[in-house]
């Protein structure tokens, strides 16, 4: 049984009928147990596509692929990643990890026993030259980093290997050692090689060459024989008559039907060919699997618990390995929560409130006690100076009052952003006051116009312009009522008949920070993990990672499951520092159950993490996915509620709002930690539920779309 046999293979790109490009052009191929195949063709005939299809990677647009017997299909990697080995013609390795902890790694999810793991480590180190075993893949030059790749491919002594350039960039000597290594390993085993080179004088040492041109396979038999057929003494002048012969042109036109390729001469190459292996100790029985066929496949699933660890310490490894990106998960949320609690919700400082008192020459006259003193006389009280009374009770923590003799003064620096406003008391201000207190029937419109203190505001902060309003009303209400406390008078004779009774929830000195923490909590989380999963997700498939830990057997649950669980880490930890930020440094309230708190940030953390699966998936470039992302996470922090009610917005947005990601998880934290509410409130029970949808609808999105995109192009 052959190891590899491929009928009428054919394959373009290009989605349109019109940008067809043909890739394989009814392409035969066929690869015998214990024999080099050496794939020959310039740049851009189709060998590394051909390749793909042959491990799967990429599906046929007609035609069929049989492996180890058995039609490939892109479903087929799980059964048979262990028993291909792959090396892509890039690195496709992480360049933080080490040499030995790239090898072990794909050993461990080849599931390796150790002892033959390291045996085999050993060995290949010492054939190949590897660097040391403790050297970062980053700090290897570029041959260095090719042999730790093909080493890679080696590890789990695989039936079939396909080596896509492996020689490129090496020197002669190292080259020549790798081909004794192949050379005698097909000698010794039943392991069939498939390799592609440019280099000639290496495909002189194949059992077999195919010659490769504009995705048509020019001829397929032993290297002699090609040149023989062509009458020539090497192989480089075979191509080229083949392809003069032919008449193969440099565009294939898309009815291109012909099928180039040597008649082998059946069963007469066939036995010539076997001939020249029999000193291989090859048996006519079929190929002896590794791992067998399904059944024994099946029972080992048990242990693809050791593929995940493999994978976690991997992730756990490079995060090590990169202290920016420790100081970003650990320190991130602290140094976020930090800035809230003394930059976002706190009372504005250092505001500069022009004053115009028309009463007074100079404001140093409110200084005297006489003069601003109020007296009761029988039923009648006589009060001095009120403006400096206001004034007295406006304090710094207000603003810092800086005093004008004239009104346009004050304005013009007011227009100029010098204040923040300008309080005017007119000349007659006391006596209007009195006035209209003794005599309110008989005072006129002037009367009353002079009684009123005059405020000019700056309106284009609205923050600003709401704490001074509100500060402003609190001064005159401890103005008003120290005037009448003089009088002997009820306080409360000129308050506003309305009483705020203690809160039924918070304080009434509450600021802006609780109602802000947990919305932020919950973006923070959300925001962060997207955009680590989406850097962590790209970067792996750009590099060609994702696709060789792919091509090994690993299914996409099981990285996805990886991933998971270094994020839930991570997350636990990040959760960890903000309560302990929160309730313990800050001292701030909380009346709900830290375990529902838990739950609930956790939710949002994988919806994240899913949220950033699906960007990756649908994004090429790093770039290009932060930009999404970004595009994305902006609008959904706008529609938080975190900077304005979402009772404040349209009915659309409103709804909107609600179903994101974030807004209802980020009100059923307000509503535990400030109100101590329970799954049994509505508005606790709606945010779990939002939450989990998330999860849930992006999970699926995101490894449907990962199943559908598993292998990228841009690789």
């Amino acid at each position: 049984m052959n190891i590899v046999e491929v009928r009428n293979a054919y394959k373009f790109y290009g989605k349109k009928k019109s940008d067809h490009r043909t890739v394989l052009n009814q392409l035969n191929l066929t690869v015998s147990p214990g024999s080099i195949y050496g794939l020959m063709g310039a740049s851009g005939c189709g060998k590394t596509t051909l390749l793909s299809c042959i491990i799967g990677m990429i599906p046929l647009e007609s035609g069929r692929i049989d492996v180890f017997g058995k039609e490939i299909t892109h479903f087929s990697l799980q059964k048979n990643g262990k028993r291909i080995g792959y090396m892509p013609q890039e690195m496709a390795l992480v360049s933080d990890l080490t040499v030995k902890e790239t090898i072990y790694y794909f050993g461990k999810i080849f599931q390796m026993d150790s002892d033959k793991l390291r045996d085999r480590y050993d060995m290949l180190h010492k054939l190949l030259e590897l660097p040391p075993g403790d050297q970062l893949i980053q700090e290897c030059s570029g041959g260095q980093q090719r042999r730790v790749s093909f080493a890679s491919s080696m590890i789990h002594d695989p039936e079939l290997l396909i080596l896509d350039e492996p020689t490129v960039g090496l020197d002669p000597i190292l080259r020549e050692k790798i081909w004794n290594f192949i050379l005698n390993i097909t000698r010794t085993s039943k392991l069939a090689i498939i390799i592609t080179t440019h280099y000639i004088e290496e495909a002189r040492l194949a059992d077999r060459i195919g010659l490769m041109r504009n995705g048509i396979l020019l001829a397929e038999d032993s290297p002699s024989n090609v040149m023989n057929r062509m009458n020539v003494d090497n192989l480089e002048e075979a191509f080229l008559r083949l392809c003069l012969r032919k008449g193969v042109s440099d565009e294939v036109e898309d009815n291109t039907q012909e099928i180039i390729i040597e008649d082998n001469k059946n069963n007469n190459n066939e036995l010539e060919m076997q001939q020249t292996i029999t000193h291989r100790n090859l048996k006519d029985d079929k190929i002896d699997n590794h791992k067998k066929d399904d059944d024994e496949e099946d029972s080992n699933m048990r242990w693809r618990w050791q593929i995940i660890y493999a994978m976690i310490i991997k992730n756990i490894l490079q995060i090590k390995r990169q202290p920016v990106a420790i100081v970003y998960l650990m320190f991130l949320p602290i140094l976020q929560l930090y800035l809230i609690r003394y930059s976002i919700g706190r009372n504005p400082e250092g505001l500069k409130i022009g004053i115009v008192d028309d009463e007074i020459l100079n404001h140093q006259e409110c200084q005297v006690p006489g003069l601003v003193n109020a007296y009761a006389e029988g039923y009648t009280c006589e009060v001095n100076l009120i403006s400096c009374r206001f004034l007295e009770k406006l304090t710094d923590d207000v603003g810092e009052k800086v005093f004008y003799t004239a009104f346009d003064d004050a304005f013009r620096d007011a227009k100029l952003g010098k204040l923040s406003a300008i309080i005017y008391f007119d000349a007659n201000f006391t006596e209007s006051y009195d006035e209209i207190k003794r005599y309110p029937d008989e005072a006129g419109p002037q009367t009353w116009k002079n009684s009123v203190i005059k405020v000019y505001m700056d309106q284009t902060d609205l923050q600003i312009q709401t704490f001074l309003q509100r500060r402003l009303y609190d001064v005159y209400k401890s103005y008003s009522e120290s005037i009448l406390s003089d009088c002997r008078l009820p306080t409360n004779l000129e308050g506003i008949p309305i009483v705020f009774e203690e809160p039924i929830f918070g304080s009434l000195k509450s600021d802006f920070q609780p109602s802000m923490v947990p919305a932020f909590v919950i973006l923070s989380l959300f925001n962060v993990t997207a955009s680590l999963t989406v850097a962590a997700f790209v970067a792996e498939r750009k590099e060609g990672f994702w696709n060789r830990t792919l091509l090994a057997g690993v299914s996409t649950v099981e990285m996805m499951a990886s991933h998971i669980a270094i994020n839930l880490a991570v997350q636990l930890l990040q959760i960890t520092e903000m309560m302990i930020m929160v309730y313990i440094y800050y001292d701030s309230h909380h009346y709900g159950s830290y375990g529902l708190i838990v739950i609930l940030l956790l939710l949002v953390g994988i919806s994240g993490l899913f949220f950033g699966v699906y960007i990756s998936c649908i994004c090429t470039e790093i770039m290009q996915s932060h930009i999404l992302l970004l595009g994305i996470t902006q609008p959904i922090t706008v529609l938080s509620g975190m900077f304005w009610p979402v009772e404040g917005m349209p009915l659309v947005l409103k709804i909107i709002s609600l179903i994101t990601p974030t807004t209802y998880p980020g009100i059923s934290l307000l509503n535990i930690i400030q109100k101590g509410y329970t799954l049994a409130d509505s508005s606790v029970f709606l945010g779990f539920i939002v939450s989990s949808s998330w999860v849930i609808l992006l999970s699926y999105f995101g490894l449907r779309t990962l199943r559908k995109k598993k292998f990228s192009r841009n690789t």
